[in-house]
């Protein structure tokens, strides 16, 4: 979606406007710019880095409320958008911590929201 472009675009340009004045000389903030650019919509990872924040942008989903304001993106209710987590972004995460911290949060959102009663 043209959403998550833009949230790449807007997350380069904040970069490049709050890195500098805290020191970061040009080289280091186009290294970050060049993993900001590309974390939501590439599949793959450049480096470890890049890995790293491409699975944290994901990880918010996974608590009760990302699972709330996300399901109502996609018209669903929450027990069918912890299917969808479980079944397409898990898979996408690139890092085992990543996975772990998914399926946790997952787990404990189920359970707060019970959606075994949805279901």
């Amino acid at each position: 979606a043209a959403i998550r472009f833009e949230h790449e675009k807007q997350g380069c340009e904040i970069a490049r406007e709050v890195l500098p004045p805290l020191g970061y000389d040009e080289e280091f903030v186009e290294e970050v710019v060049a993993i900001i650019d590309g974390h939501d919509t590439r599949k793959e990872a450049y480096s470890l880095e890049d890995a790293l924040v491409r699975d944290a942008d994901r990880l918010w989903r996974f608590d009760h409320v990302g699972i709330a304001l996300a399901a109502g993106w996609f018209n669903m209710d929450s027990a069918t958008y912890c299917s969808r987590l479980r079944s397409e972004i898990i898979p996408e995460l690139l890092t085992q911590a990543a996975v772990e911290m998914a399926v946790a949060s997952l787990d404990r959102s189920e359970a707060l929201l019970k959606t075994d009663v949805i279901r």
